[in-house]
Order: structure tokens, then sequence, then C-alpha cells
């Protein structure tokens, strides 16, 4: 219980650190009025992350770590359970036809009892451990969630020295000061990290409903198998 509370913890504070990597620093009107000619590339896409996103993206991916080792022992202790559920159910059923041979009735109402029980206890089971493979791709999702926010963040930092570069065609004789055709290669890379980001962090989204609704599935059965107060 301890681990999972610190896992939940994790994923707290990572939503939280969302907001503050997603935030864009603002900019001043005076900034932003100059004549075109003084614009620099600073000026259209402002740095938004700097290092402490690094140690931001460290934190997610030992997280995650921690959850995926953490699902695949769930996910391996409910795939024992229901091998040694099915064993004992085989049991009960070849009980069962042997009291039946000997007309044995009264042995033959209990066991019909333990075998649905055992069926019930199996099909829930069953529903948990789709569950627990789900946690998996969730736990996989963050991971790659804080691997591609990491790459973003490095090319974030290797465009930094080329935002002071101007956008507007020089006039003839001047100074040529905007990026070169080798520097833009850097900023395209910087664009598709935030695309990759993106990417990542809505295959996470989806792998979270994804598992919410797995999850509700088998709120739903417990409550109709009546092991909910009040259900029947």
């Amino acid at each position: 219980m301890k681990k999972l509370r610190s896992i939940a913890k994790a994923i707290y504070v990572a939503m939280a650190c969302v907001v503050l990597l997603a935030a864009v620093p603002a900019m001043g009107q005076d900034k932003l009025s100059k004549p075109l000619a003084e614009f620099t590339l600073g000026d259209l896409f402002p740095s938004v992350v700097g290092e402490a996103a690094k140690g931001t993206a460290q934190s997610w991916q030992e997280a995650a770590d921690v959850l995926i080792r953490a699902a695949e022992e769930r996910e391996q202790s409910v795939a024992s359970a229901i091998e040694l559920k099915k064993r004992e159910l085989s049991q009960l059923k070849t009980q069962a036809k042997t009291a039946k041979k000997d007309k044995d009735f009264t042995k033959v109402g209990m066991l019909d009892g333990q075998l649905k029980t055992e069926q019930m206890v199996i099909r829930v089971l069953e529903q948990l451990e789709k569950v627990s493979k789900q946690q998996s791709a969730v736990a996989e999702s963050w991971r790659t969630v804080a691997t591609e926010m990491s790459t973003f963040v490095d090319a974030n930092v290797t465009l930094d020295p080329f935002r002071d570069a101007r956008i507007v065609r020089p006039e003839t004789g001047e100074q040529d000061q905007r990026i070169s055709a080798a520097d833009y290669e850097v900023f395209t890379a910087h664009t598709k990290a935030l695309v990759m980001l993106g990417d990542a962090f809505s295959k996470f989204g989806s792998e979270m409903q994804r598992m919410g609704s797995q999850r509700k599935s088998l709120l739903e059965a417990l409550e109709k198998g009546g092991h909910v107060g009040g259900s029947r």
C-alpha cells in the first residue's frame, strides 16, 4: 500500500509539472511592437523549458520504472491465482462427476455451490488480469513520455544559441543575421521533438482512459455479483 501511495504521489507531482512545463513566458507589448527587422527567432519561439525540466523527466522515468515493476508483479500474481483456481475448479468438477455417479445428491448440491463460487472468482480474476495488463501499458506509456520530454529539453537547449537570429532578409550590403540552412535543421529537430512529446502525452492519456474503462467494468461485475454493499 505504501508503494501504491508513493506512485500516486509521483503521478500527482507529474501532472502538476505538466502545467508548469507548458507555461510560455509572457512577453511585454513593447517587445512585440518593434519593427519586423528587429524580430528574432526567440521572439517567435521563446524557450519554454529549462534544465529544471530535465530533472522532471528523470523523476518521471524513475517513477515509471517503479510502476512498471509493480504492474509486472501484480500481473504475475493474478496469472498465478487464475491458474491455481482453474486447477481447483477442475478438481471440483471431477469430484462432482464422481458424486453424481455415486448418486450422493447431498454432496452434488454442495459441490455445485462450490463450482459456481469458483467460476465467479475466476471471472473476477480474469477481469482483474485485464486491468493489470493495462496498468503495465500505462506505465510503459508514461516512461515514453519521460523519454520524449528529456529529448525535447535537449532540443530546446540546443536551439537556445540560435534564438537571437533575425528573421528578415537583409538589405543589399547588410550582414545576414538569419539562421543558416544547417542551423534550420536544429529548429526542425526541436519542432519534431515537441510533436513527439505531444504524441506521447496523447497516447498516455488514451491508455489511462482505457484503464479507467476496464476498472469500471470490473467494479460493475463486482456489483452485479453481489460483492458491493446494498447490491443484490
